[in-house]
């Protein structure tokens, strides 16, 4: 017995050593992922060979090529689009092995329809090294074509990345999808859009389109701007809203959300991640668990609501509703427009009022105090923890604050 488990032992460490060895030197040789290798336009970086080279002339496209679908959604290729400097479509595929008969992804024009498809390709290549990945991925130039020829754009890959350097203009609807790629286009003009990861980051300049979804697990959403509706979904990623002008509904579970500039109907959601927002026009309705809330201007209504998370409208023209349970609550408006409702347990509200305003204002807490720059106009309770009354000529509006043991402040905008 003794002698069989000195045997095993030196089996597998033999073994052990000799995967390790065939892994550096795999590793030596230049094997990888596509985009590491891929140097965005060069014929054959790295180790990957072109393999295959098909060109379709711009004749034979107009009026017949009105839809674009890429397939790799069984093995790991990498997609680029790039502008063709020729009056042809290009699709060039390139590979890091050699490969066999019927293993080339096929290329074909079928009722108005480009089809892209690859082929189920091994884990493993053997041709060259154990244990180096086959891998691949497809270039793809187009030629100038006529505004709104495309009628859509549909690229699926599994690990691989998603580029563009050209922007696309459809006039149905635009779709990404990669697990673990990331997906990056420049400006892209379609009737209903759709990107969605899993673990891969989203990138895009412009999007211009009647309905937009973008989708992640853990991956980053980037956008610098948008127009439409717009919806934005993400567990555990960030995501970045420069510009949006449209209804947006943006959600995460754990990953901040930094806002800029929105016009429209704003509804945003968060678990323990943070939400910021630059600018908003329209009504805006957001709410976290843990997280922060802050808006640094808005012009509209609001309903904002978190249970230990700070609540901050630093600035703007509206009215609405916030509330809280242990954070604090902090609402400036230069111009106030309509009720104020606030409500807290244990958290502080600080309120900035223009001076002009005429409110009426009602405050209870149990424990907690009350203090504004018109004391004069309100009526308090012996304890100092209720107070009522009205402020300015014919007051329009109702504020009502109440707390559980946190303190009113309200001073002068």
């Amino acid at each position: 017995m003794k002698n069989l488990k000195i045997v095993m032992i030196v089996f597998l460490s033999c073994f052990t050593l000799f995967l390790c060895s065939m892994l550096g030197i795999a590793l030596a040789s230049g094997s990888g992922s596509g985009w590491f290798l891929h140097n965005q336009g060069n014929s054959t970086p790295g180790r990957y060979s072109l393999v295959q080279e098909k060109e379709i002339p711009i004749a034979d496209l107009e009026d017949v090529l009105k839809e674009i679908h890429i397939d790799f959604g069984m093995n790991s290729h990498d997609v680029y689009f790039y502008q063709g400097d020729s009056d042809a479509l290009v699709i060039r595929e390139y590979l890091n092995y050699t490969p066999d008969e019927g293993q080339l992804s096929t290329v074909a024009l079928e009722s108005k329809e480009l089809v892209i498809r690859g082929k189920r390709q091994g884990f493993f290549s053997f041709s060259l090294f154990p244990f180096q990945s086959q891998d691949g991925y497809v270039e793809i130039y187009l030629p100038d074509l006529p505004e709104y020829a495309l009628e859509s754009l549909w690229v699926k890959t599994v690990s691989g990345q998603i580029r563009s350097e050209v922007p696309f203009t459809l006039q149905d609807r635009f779709q990404t999808t990669s697990t673990s790629g990331d997906i990056t286009f420049p400006t892209v003009m379609a009737g209903t859009f759709q990107a969605t990861s899993t673990s891969g980051d989203i990138h895009f300049q412009s999007v211009d389109a009647d309905t937009l979804s973008f989708t992640t697990t853990s991956g980053d959403i980037l956008l610098e701007q948008t127009a439409g509706t717009v919806k934005c979904s993400t567990t555990s990623g960030e995501i970045t809203l420069s510009k949006a002008k449209g209804d947006a509904t943006v959600s995460s579970t754990s990953g901040d959300m930094d806002l800029g500039t929105l016009e429209g109907q704003m509804s945003l959601s968060s678990t323990s991640g943070d939400i910021s927002l630059q600018g908003g026009t329209g009504h805006l309705h957001a709410s976290t668990v843990s997280g922060d809330v802050r808006s640094d201007y808005l012009d509209g209504d609001f309903q904002l609501n978190t249970t230990s998370g700070t609540l901050s409208l630093l600035d703007g023209k509206g009215c609405g509703k916030a509330g809280s349970v242990s954070g604090d609550i902090r609402i400036c408006l230069q111009e106030l427009n309509g009720d104020l409702a606030i409500s807290t347990t244990s958290g502080y509200v600080d309120c900035k009022l223009p001076g002009d305003t005429s409110l009426s204002l009602e405050f209870k807490s149990v424990s907690g105090d009350c203090s504004t720059f018109f004391d004069e106009a309100l009526s308090f309770n012996k304890k100092g923890n209720q107070a009522k009354g009205q402020y300015g000529p014919d007051p329009a509006w109702n504020m009502t604050v109440s707390s559980t043991s946190g303190d009113l402040r309200i001073s002068e905008y």
